[in-house]
């Protein structure tokens, strides 16, 4: 069976990580290694995760979420211990079974995938961190964004990294994360290099939760914490720089 190691990215929020390591643990999938890369917590992330069996970690200084995606994903892929990597923050739970339905995929389609990704619900079930769906043109001038709707699939171009899932053969093939990004619209830029090369799908049946404290999108107008207020500078420089770099059109935010 093929191996598969889940990424999980933290910072100072052990009460979500601690449901999200029972999560993956549970899932039907057994075959799967858990690594966390923890982002210098200055809570008790660091104590805890030394007490927890069957983790690997990786400590490392505060680089945002773009930076510990980026060791976890290098780790994963240079080790050649996986053939599949899994990531997602430290406030995603995933239903038992979100891992087996992303795998099968790979396995009904018979073709070469660049990623698939989990259905994702706010903890009251609205619909939330919505991929892209993929609305390119092929010869008829028509998007096939249904060619897999039987299946339970969308083709999508994009996705956050809230429950993702690449080959290894894939991440070596295409490179790693922006690190320089720290937070924002690295998934964004990472899944769209992906997808220019493969299709990639949204897995009806793999469904995920996200613990995030509103399931609205991220809005600098609508912000009320006052400590994420500036970390909206990387997003807008962000969204610069993948605009001059042709990924897409004008986009407000990224979630």
């Amino acid at each position: 069976m093929d191996k598969v190691c889940a990424v999980v990215v933290t910072y100072n929020r052990l009460n979500l990580l601690k449901k999200t390591i029972d999560a993956l643990k549970a899932q039907s999938y057994v075959p799967l290694d858990i690594l966390v890369v923890n982002n210098g917590s200055t809570d008790d992330t660091l104590l805890w995760l030394n007490t927890v069996d069957s983790i690997q970690i990786i400590t490392q200084e505060n680089s945002g979420g773009a930076g510990g995606f980026y060791t976890g994903i290098k780790y994963a892929t240079e080790s050649g211990l996986y053939n599949y990597v899994w990531i997602m923050d430290d406030d995603v739970i995933p239903n038992s079974n979100a891992l087996e339905n992303l795998l099968s995929v790979y396995h009904g389609i018979g073709t070469t995938i660049g990623f698939v990704c989990s259905r994702v619900l706010s903890e009251c079930g609205d619909a939330m961190n919505m991929p892209q769906i993929d609305l390119r043109q092929q010869q008829n001038s028509y998007p096939d964004w249904a060619v897999h709707l039987d299946k339970g699939l969308v083709k999508v171009v994009s996705a956050t990294f809230v429950s993702v899932l690449f080959s290894c053969t894939v991440a070596r093939e295409v490179g790693l994360p922006i690190k320089e990004f720290f937070i924002w619209g690295d998934d964004t830029e990472y899944t769209l290099r992906i997808s220019k090369i493969y299709p990639c799908y949204l897995v009806g049946n793999s469904i995920v939760k996200h613990l995030r404290k509103s399931s609205s999108d991220l809005s600098l107008e609508k912000e009320t914490n006052p400590n994420r207020i500036r970390m909206y500078s990387y997003s807008y420089r962000n969204i610069l720089y993948l605009s001059r770099k042709g990924y897409f059109g004008t986009i407000k935010y990224f979630v």
